[in-house]
């Protein structure tokens, strides 16, 4: 078991396993690790994995850089115990095209680190483009469960119409749930997209509890085309959710996945 490793008091260091930026530093696997430290850093590091499909391949925390999968691993818990990092989960720095698949993320942050589950960060001149955020269970970290930054101190992304803006993931638009409905047995959500005319996208769902906005539990996806106006809408039918939780959505594209939309509570059917 690998953990226990915290940054230095300049905010350097702090991993256990390390593939820094350098040429031919690609096609690694670490899988099976207990303990929290993985770092991918730089365009050189690329089609690396992280974790993988089964239990017995996960790890603990994972930071990603260019084209590498992240799949399968926990990052800050142990089931339900809470082993969180002092910052982000899992942070892309200026990296591009990679998958965050299937992890759970939780307990990440803390007083003096107001940290996300997964983030995508710009740092200097590369901004990290088609980074895939999908399928995983984020909860309990002390910021959003995913977080699109421009630089420190930056804004989320802006709802624009037709999605024109530039940035991390080129801060994809975010769905809107307009309504969630369970009969006890069912819930029926339904919403809408404002992005780029004419493309198709995922459209994932998670449900959470109340005021927690967060992905903890993944409900299933629906695909969409937007119109030439840039306008989608979309229905999902799944398995009942309790009342009075919370809906969010994701909506991934060619730019990467969007941060998590509003939440939306968990109404009865009338």
């Amino acid at each position: 078991m690998i953990n226990g490793f915290q940054e230095s008091t300049n905010g350097n260091g702090g991993q256990a396993i390390g593939f820094f930026n350098v040429d031919g530093n690609t096609n690694n696997v670490v899988e099976g690790n207990g303990g929290d430290g993985v770092i991918v850093n730089g365009p050189n590091s690329t089609g690396n994995t992280i974790g993988g499909a089964t239990p017995a391949a996960r790890n603990l925390i994972v930071y990603a850089s260019n084209a590498n999968t992240v799949q399968g691993n926990l990052i800050g818990t142990k089931g339900t115990t809470d082993l969180g990092n002092t910052q982000d989960g899992g942070r892309m720095t200026s990296s591009s095209n990679n998958v965050v698949t299937d992890n759970v993320v939780a307990f990440n942050g803390d007083a003096n680190h107001n940290d996300n589950g997964v983030e995508v960060f710009k740092s200097g001149t590369a901004t990290p483009v088609g980074n895939r955020i999908l399928n995983n269970s984020i909860s309990s970290n002390q910021a959003p469960g995913i977080d699109l930054s421009l630089s420190t101190g930056s804004v989320g992304p802006e709802q624009d119409l037709k999605d024109p803006d530039t940035g991390t993931n080129n801060l994809q638009n975010l769905p809107v749930i307009t309504s969630a409905v369970s009969t006890g047995t069912t819930t029926t959500i339904s919403g809408t997209l404002n992005s780029k005319p004419r493309k198709t996208f995922t459209i994932q769902l998670f449900s959470s509890p109340l005021l927690t906005n967060e992905d903890k539990t993944y409900l299933g996806q629906v695909n969409v085309k937007t119109s030439r106006k840039g306008k989608a809408s979309f229905s999902f039918f799944g398995t009942a959710v309790p009342q009075a939780d919370e809906i969010t959505a994701t909506a991934t594209g060619a730019d990467g996945t969007s941060e998590l939309s509003d939440p939306v509570s968990v109404a009865p059917a009338s």
